[in-house]
């Protein structure tokens, strides 16, 4: 695991690490049987929003830490890389 000496190091690798696109969601929806309805309740957002966020193609949705925070409601965990780093934050 990398060394991290600053805060900024640690967001641009986060940044850099963990992207997410509307095709990967869905797949990632699919592989955990997580339907619209309920990660909408789960996250306090639109079913609307899912949609949206689901459809949509080309560049990475989300980066970094909200990335990761999609990661963790669809699968119910953390990435294993993200556990790493955070543990290493918190060590700093």
């Amino acid at each position: 695991m990398r060394r991290f000496k600053t805060q900024k190091d640690i967001d641009d690798w986060f940044d850099a690490t963990f992207t997410l696109t509307g095709p990967e969601i869905k797949s990632l929806m699919r592989k955990h049987n997580r339907t619209i309805k309920d990660l909408s309740k789960e996250m306090g957002i639109t079913m609307k929003r899912i949609r949206e966020v689901r459809n949509s193609e080309g560049d990475p949705v989300f980066v970094g830490h909200t990335a990761i925070d999609w990661i963790q409601h669809i699968t119910g965990k953390l990435p294993s890389r993200a556990r790493a780093a955070y543990r290493q934050r918190a060590k700093s």
